[in-house]
């Protein structure tokens, strides 16, 4: 007999998902708190007992658990902001790095560096540049068959006043059939496959007008993504 799935059941499940996501900046503050206080402890004893060991080690620790934490409380920020906003780009994309480290397979399956200009901002709904980012990376994941390296290049064309964000990594590129799903696929028809991500990233970007296209220059693959600068009222 076929089953058939619950409605209200996948409410409730969701609900209870939504119950965690909601105390997660609490969390994030009740746990920085005694961090803050440990931190500030250990740097005090460094300071009077210089010659005590292990100090210097537990202090590097915490400022690392600081940075996992300030970058997760960041994406939350970005996830719920769907109004336009300006972003600075080296701060968005200093930030998305550590967060993505929370993902194993970035961790250690990626090499990941960038390049931008360190005063660059760019006005868009940081929802849209956080999501897309994060599909097109999980996507890249999925194609590169080991620990490689992946390049994002941010650039501002001052005559669209447009922006440019081409991610570079070596892999698998698309076939013929990928280039057709990703060409024909709607927000309301995403297909389960092996480009999904890429999918939905394509149409984060039209969404606010955007473009997203893919290449490959000799052994490296490019996916090119323009987004509009969106001027403030």
């Amino acid at each position: 007999m076929e089953s058939k799935k619950n409605p209200i059941s996948g409410y409730i499940r969701y609900r209870e998902l939504a119950k965690y996501i909601d105390l997660i900046p609490g969390f994030i503050h009740n746990l920085n708190t005694p961090l803050m206080s440990i931190s500030g402890r250990a740097e005090l004893i460094q300071f009077k007992h210089p010659d005590v060991q292990g100090v210097e080690q537990i202090i590097k620790q915490l400022e690392k658990i600081t940075e996992t934490m300030d970058s997760f409380k960041y994406a939350i920020g970005m996830d719920k902001e769907e109004q336009t906003d300006q972003i600075k780009l080296n701060e968005f994309v200093t930030h998305f790095n550590q967060f993505m480290k929370l993902n194993l397979s970035f961790k250690h399956k990626v090499s990941f560096r960038w390049e931008v200009d360190e005063n660059l901002t760019f006005t868009a709904p940081p929802f849209i540049m956080q999501n897309v980012s994060y599909e097109v990376i999980l996507f890249i994941i999925s194609r590169i068959p080991g620990p490689g390296d992946v390049t994002l290049k941010i650039q501002h064309d001052s005559q669209s006043n447009d922006l440019q964000f081409v991610f570079e990594y070596s892999g698998l590129y698309l076939s013929q059939n990928d280039t057709d799903l990703l060409d024909n696929s709607s927000e309301a028809n995403i297909p389960e496959s092996s480009i999904s991500n890429l999918i939905v990233a394509k149409n984060l970007v039209e969404s606010i007008n955007g473009r997203l296209t893919t290449m490959k220059i000799d052994n490296i693959n490019q996916i090119i993504i323009i987004l509009p600068n969106i001027e403030e009222e």
